[in-house]
Formats: C-alpha cells, structure tokens, sequence
C-alpha cells in the first residue's frame, strides 16, 4: 500500500475556528459469532502431560492484572498456556522441563500488543522486528487475503511471528454510498473470517448507521478513523467500538487547541464506551519530519532503525509525503502534537479504556521498537509507567476477547493466560528503557533466549 497525500497528514494554518486537516494512513473467522481460534483455544487450563514443559524459576513477575509485583515466583508453561504460577517452593517442576533461571533478579512481564500496525508490502521481511522487541500480538488495521493466511500459519505454528488480528479493507466512500453498500460490505469481511471492520474516510449518516448497526448484528467490531462529514456526537452515538487516533477528536470535535473543553469530552467518550487507540508517537513522528528531510535521516541513523530492512528505509527517504509538507504549518502541527498530552491525560483520568498502537511502519515508526516510544509518550501524558504498560498488555487482551474471540486470554500473567511473555533485566514501571532490549521472549509457548532475537534483528537488516 503506498502512502498518499489524502491517506496521510495534512495541515492548513489556523485562520479563526480550527480548520488543520491531518489525514493519514495511515485468528479464524467471525460467522458463528465470537471465534475460538488454534492459538487460544479455550477449555482446560492444562495442556496434556506430553507437552513440552518451561520453567521460569525464581522471577519477579507482573502479573498486570493488578499494579504490583510477585517475587521469586515460578511460572510454569506447557504447550502454549501459562499451567502455574506460585512461589518457588510451592511450584513442582516436571522432569525434563527446560528451565530457565531468574535467580531472583530478572522480571517477567506479559508479551506486549500493538494494536495498530499495517502489515502492507514487504512485510514479512520485517515481521520478526515485532518478536524481537517484545511484541507478540498485533491489530493489522488494513487486511486482505493473504493477511488470512498469514494469520492461519502462525496460530498453526507454520511461521513464526506475532499473534494477528486484522480487519479487512478500508470501509470508505465513494465505495460504500448507501446503507445497504455498508451493510454488505461488513457481512462480507465478516464472512470471510477478519477481526474488525476499519473504518477510513467520509460516509454519510446513513451509510454509518447501517455500519455500526451491521456490526453488532453481525458480531464483528467497526473500528477505525471518524467520518470527518459527520459530528463527532454521532460517532459516540453510534455503536463505533474503537478510535484509531485521538487525532479524530480534534479534527471532529475541537474547534480550538483549549484544554478548557477537555473534561467535559473526555466524560461525553467515556459515557460512550468508545475504546482510543492515541497513537502519540505516531503524531510525534509526523510532527518531527514535516517538511524536514534532516529528521528522518538522523531516525535513520538511530540504534532503533539499525535492523530496518534496505526496502523500509528506501521508502521513507523516498516515498514519504510528510517531507513535501509546507513547513509554514510545522509550527501547528508541533502544536497539534502538544495538545494530544493533555488531551489523552485527560480520556484516561475519565476512565477511557487505551490501546497502545503506533500505526507502523510510517515513516520514523519502525515496527517493534516504535511501541516502546508510543508507551513513553503516554507516560510523558500523565499515565504512570504501570498504566501505560496496561495499554499494551490487559487492555488489548480484554479488548479482543470482549469484540473478537471470546476463548482469548492474553496480556496477564496468570493461570490460563496464553504464554506470551517478556524476561526483562529491570522493573518496566520505573523504566520502560528496559523493554528496549529483551533478555528473552516467550510467543505462544516458543521461546527466544537473547540471542535468537539479535539474530532476528540480523536476519531482517540483511533482507532487501
């Protein structure tokens, strides 16, 4: 997918009422209702004896379905599933378990999620950056076919690599007119087995009614940008699950950068039940390159972009339309990228449910490690380390077995959860700089010893 002026950010000066318009681009099916997919089948808790067994013993484990931390625990994995986790001395280590030692100092945390990536182009050049870095489940928020199959393989265990879910194509006019076009349109994405709906463009009331309508009736989530035709009132009316930028609150909503009308918004989302993916660094990495070919060189030399693939790096030097931006709207775009803190500080503090995503790979968002400055970012918000981890671990876990497969548990570390998890030299609540290199990654019962992700990183920066 090639990144276009009208899919990506564009921005008009203020002139009195806020008129900056930034536009961007940015497993098994769903017919008989919530999915119970390979990777996380539901039923017993316990894997059958003769699956392979690990022993994480001795650990400081975040549990993360509450902010504290377990120490010198044991968590025992079979198959695919967490089966135990206790102290050290209550835990019974199978024989012929691999055990890996924590010796009381290393801490165990959930796998993370981004939940908004576009598996677009080469991407299965660059898919192991997300493994590398922690990140064992993605939301792909523009599918096709071949995102189906991608997403069969690895529950299956065929191919390595996160955990997918994915929406199918974008739901947008002039293809979608009537309500009677989107009500098809859902029926068919649902049919063909995706996640969710994304919506990506302007509809009228009534083709967005039949939308959201569609998919309730149809069990499937509509998630995605606003319709910018419309009030921002009817899409908090209207049944849409998810908010893929807080961006769309402004542009809809706001008709001014005053923090002022923040609270009262934030109760009107929250009385809503509307989920908010912020994608704060995604704006940042707007924000930082508009207009400025100097800023997506030096992310280019950075230690994040060193594993980028020849091709990634080849299309944000050369395919990027935020570098033919008119740098006279940087200065409000800066301003634009400020105002999101105070803003999401705010949908947060009224009990807004967040979702970490980071809408890679866009250019200067390199997919894996792009998530750990999405996490700073809410931090940097007002969000306590522990809160902005939970955006990124319970919250995509709940979300999806809320929406989209009722048998998943994922984003805990807890009895039953799937064996997702992330060995981390230090407590990431005080440092998120700790989840910059991994001690080890455990992906649906897989485990990656520090070594193998440098090897993963490798193998990605010597591909094309």
């Amino acid at each position: 997918m090639k990144l276009d002026p009208k899919d990506l950010v564009g921005v008009a000066v203020f002139l009195g009422a806020l008129s900056v318009v930034v536009i961007h681009n940015g497993p098994f099916g769903h017919p008989a209702g919530h999915r119970v997919g390979v990777a996380d089948a539901g039923g017993s808790v316990t894997a059958p004896v003769g699956e392979p067994a690990t022993a994480f013993v001795d650990f400081n484990v975040l549990p993360m379905d509450r902010d504290v931390v377990l120490v010198h625990q044991t968590v025992l994995v079979r198959g695919r599933r967490i089966e135990r986790v206790g102290d050290v001395a209550s835990v019974e280590i199978p024989r012929g378990a691999r055990i890996v030692e924590g010796h009381g100092a290393l801490f165990l945390a959930p796998g993370l999620t981004d939940t908004h990536v576009h598996l677009r182009d080469t991407y299965e050049t660059w898919l192991p950056l997300f493994v590398a870095h922690g990140v064992t489940s993605v939301f792909n928020l523009e599918g096709r076919p071949s995102h189906l199959a991608l997403r069969r393989r690895i529950a299956t265990g065929e191919q390595p690599g996160p955990s997918i879910y994915t929406a199918g194509r974008y739901v947008t006019g002039p293809e979608v007119r009537t309500a009677a076009d989107a009500r098809s349109e859902v029926a068919r994405q649902a049919s063909r087995g995706y996640d969710f709906v994304k919506l990506h463009g302007d509809l009228s009331a009534e083709a967005y009614r039949s939308l959201t309508e569609a998919g309730q009736d149809l069990d499937i989530p509509v998630v995605g940008h606003a319709p910018r035709n419309l009030p921002f009132s009817e899409v908090l009316e209207g049944g849409q699950v998810a908010l893929s930028h807080a961006e769309e609150i402004i542009q809809t909503e706001l008709r001014s950068l005053d923090a002022q009308s923040i609270a009262s918004l934030a109760d009107r989302v929250a009385e809503s039940g509307m989920w908010i993916m912020p994608t704060l660094s995604h704006f940042d990495a707007v924000a930082s390159q508009w207009g400025s070919p100097s800023a997506v060189e030096a992310v280019l030399a950075s230690e994040a972009a060193a594993y980028l693939p020849e091709g990634l790096r080849r299309e944000w030097r050369q395919n990027n339309v935020f570098l033919d931006a008119d740098t006279a709207d940087r200065e409000r775009v800066l301003e634009m990228a400020d105002f999101h803190r105070p803003l999401v500080r705010a949908l947060h503090d009224a009990g807004v449910p967040l979702l970490a995503g980071t809408d890679t790979p866009i250019p200067t968002q390199a997919p894996g490690s792009s998530l750990l400055l999405e996490l700073e970012a809410l931090r940097d918000a007002g969000l306590s380390g522990y809160d902005a981890l939970v955006t990124a671990t319970v919250n995509p876990g709940r979300f999806v077995r809320t929406y989209v497969d009722a048998g998943a548990h994922f984003g805990t570390i807890e009895r039953g959860a799937r064996a997702d998890l992330v060995m981390l030299g230090a407590d990431p609540r005080g440092d998120l700089g700790t989840l910059r290199q991994p001690e080890g990654v455990m992906v649906r019962g897989a485990w990656y010893e520090r070594v193998e992700l440098d090897r993963l990183r490798e193998g990605v920066a010597g591909s094309r």
